[in-house]
């Protein structure tokens, strides 16, 4: 799905000149602290979180990023950035309103507020513009960017690739690629294998990116990661020659990258190897770069390819979208039958007891990964999406065999909250007892 709605972007993308000249009201913001919450002043309805860092001043223009949390918890991201935005010296704002799996509207408004106030109010450069989200809002994200190619320097996405329908094959070889981009998820979040499939294909349409992985689910992700985002940003900034080049900076962030290196030695996941060390070689000054490190990239290339295990990663990457496109075949069908079937039926439909016995016996990493996604794939669609989605439509024991269904793989309190909002909807007094209980 392509975002095309923004009102306040003209704005933006109209400016001539340099930074439009701050208000009145930058005269009382500090340096260096967290306003938790300030109210639009181009939007009253709407407000964020505001960072700006030590060294802000009128004599200079400063990259700004818009973070976008999915169910507009401006703090969370907050937290993760403001130490790195405060060392790097960039202006952070981060919404109260913004959210994914609902209205795109409401993000869309939320940012142009945002927009509308940092770009009247402080003094930021029209052409380092920064977009941060998770999972829907990281969609979105890339939707908007792609909008303003001429102000968004970055894109960087947490647990979710790029926008809704977005295609790299409609992109010309010589195309510009206007946006540096930053994505990471968790090993056991349910886009990973996609996440995987996109360093690839960014690979080869020639994106200035980087991605990253870690111990966790669909999640925002540690903070350390976090850091390691917005560290790429200034980095491509400098290879794109928009600010100096800082040794200092260079240096320390070659050590850490050195740092993962070892911790991803220590797992012995040559693949992810392989793709770290492709990042190197693509990112980093040419000055850097040893001619041991191409030739020890080379090796593993082959090394991996010979074993056949780039092949195996491939196919199981191929293997999570036909899973995906027979998953929600399964919906599709589900909700055109008048009666549904019982949850332990339709969890067979969706293969979860196969599931289940291939993550038990499942010794390669890649394998058994994928095998959690796929379980957790089933939960998050059948106790979030459909369940909702039934609820709303008033087909409760369609819903019900959803809840169910989520229940057969794990429980957690969002399972609680869901039954009751079943149970109760059916009148099913001795069901709905016990998941208050639960609840609680």
């Amino acid at each position: 799905m392509k975002i095309r709605s923004f009102v306040h972007i003209v704005i933006l993308c109209s400016l001539t000149s340099e930074y439009v000249v701050a208000q009145s009201v930058t005269d009382t913001l500090q340096t260096g602290i967290v306003y938790e919450r300030i109210n639009s002043l181009s939007d009253p309805d709407k407000s964020y979180a505001l960072f700006l860092p030590e060294d802000y001043d009128r004599e200079q223009l400063f990259p700004v990023v818009f973070l976008m949390d999915p169910r507009g918890a401006a703090m969370r991201p907050m937290g993760l950035f403001k130490d790195i935005a405060d060392s790097l010296g960039y202006v952070l704002v981060s919404s109260w309103d913004t959210r994914s799996d609902t209205d795109p509207q409401l993000t869309i408004n939320a940012l142009n507020a945002m927009l509308q106030d940092v770009l009247n109010n402080l003094y930021v450069a029209l052409d380092r513009v920064y977009l941060a989200g998770f999972s829907g809002t990281a969609r979105m994200s890339w939707d908007f960017a792609l909008e303003l190619p001429d102000n968004v320097a970055g894109v960087i996405s947490f647990g979710a690739g790029t926008g809704q329908g977005f295609e790299f094959e409609s992109l010309s070889r010589g195309e510009d690629r206007s946006f540096a981009y930053f994505g990471s998820s968790g090993f056991y979040d349910f886009n990973y294998f996609e996440m995987l499939q996109l360093d690839r294909l960014m690979e080869e349409y020639d994106f200035n990116y980087k991605l990253r992985f870690f111990e966790g689910g669909h999640q925002w992700p540690p903070k350390e990661i976090a850091e390691e985002a917005l560290s790429f940003m200034h980095l491509m900034a400098m290879n794109e020659g928009g600010i100096e080049q800082d040794s200092r900076f260079l240096k320390r962030a070659w050590e850490l990258e050195g740092e993962v290196s070892k911790e991803i030695l220590n797992s012995e996941d040559l693949y992810r190897l392989w793709r770290h060390q492709a990042s190197l070689l693509r990112n980093y000054p040419a000055e850097m770069i040893t001619g041991s490190l191409k030739e020890e990239q080379v090796r593993l290339e082959e090394r991996l390819r010979a074993s056949g295990e780039t092949a195996l990663i491939e196919k199981l990457m191929d293997d999570y979208f036909s899973f995906l496109k027979f998953m929600f075949q399964q919906f599709n069908d589900l909700s055109t039958i008048e009666d549904p079937p019982p949850a332990v039926v339709f969890a067979e439909l969706l293969r979860v007891n196969d599931l289940k016995e291939r993550l038990d016996r499942e010794e390669h990493l890649y394998k058994k990964r994928q095998a959690a996604i796929f379980l957790e794939l089933i939960r998050v669609h059948t106790l979030f999406y459909q369940t909702n989605a039934y609820l709303e439509s008033g087909r409760y024991q369609h819903a019900r065999t959803m809840v169910e269904t989520a229940a057969l793989i794990r429980k957690d309190a969002l399972l609680c909250r869901q039954q009751v909002r079943i149970y109760t909807a059916l009148g099913d007094d001795k069901m709905l007892e016990q998941s208050r209980k639960c609840e609680d």
